[in-house]
């Protein structure tokens, strides 16, 4: 597995209230390696780390951030026949009261419409 990091990413898009500058290095990090990964190589150039899910409660600075952000993009859902639910940190919140009501779970339904992913 190659870690991908990006330069000087644009973060203000990245949230939905959309502001905030670039970000000095900016990680997608699709599976828990990546997130190992990430979190591996921050410690190591003992830079900062900000985790960002769906930047829903999120707010960059205008001078951006200087370290790591760490976009975690980790779909999946899953529903046992004993009626545990696991979600992905990347899941959005619709999708999963979706399929928990679909699958005749309740107790999700107030988290409808909320922006913003599980994680």
């Amino acid at each position: 597995m190659t870690l991908v990091i990006q330069e000087d990413v644009p973060l203000a898009k990245r949230t939905t209230i959309g502001l905030g500058g670039n970000a000095d290095q900016f990680i997608a990090c699709k599976s828990v390696d990546d997130l190992r990964a990430g979190l591996a190589h921050a410690r190591e150039q003992e830079l900062p780390v900000h985790v960002l899910g769906g930047g829903s409660n999120t707010i960059f600075a205008d001078a951006g951030w200087r370290g790591v952000v760490l976009a975690v993009q980790l779909p999946g859902i899953e529903i046992g026949s004993d009626g545990v639910v696991v979600a992905g940190a990347g899941e959005a919140w619709d999708a999963l009261v979706q399929r928990t009501i679909v699958a005749g779970l309740g107790g999700l339904e107030a988290m409808s419409g909320i922006p913003g992913l599980v994680g």
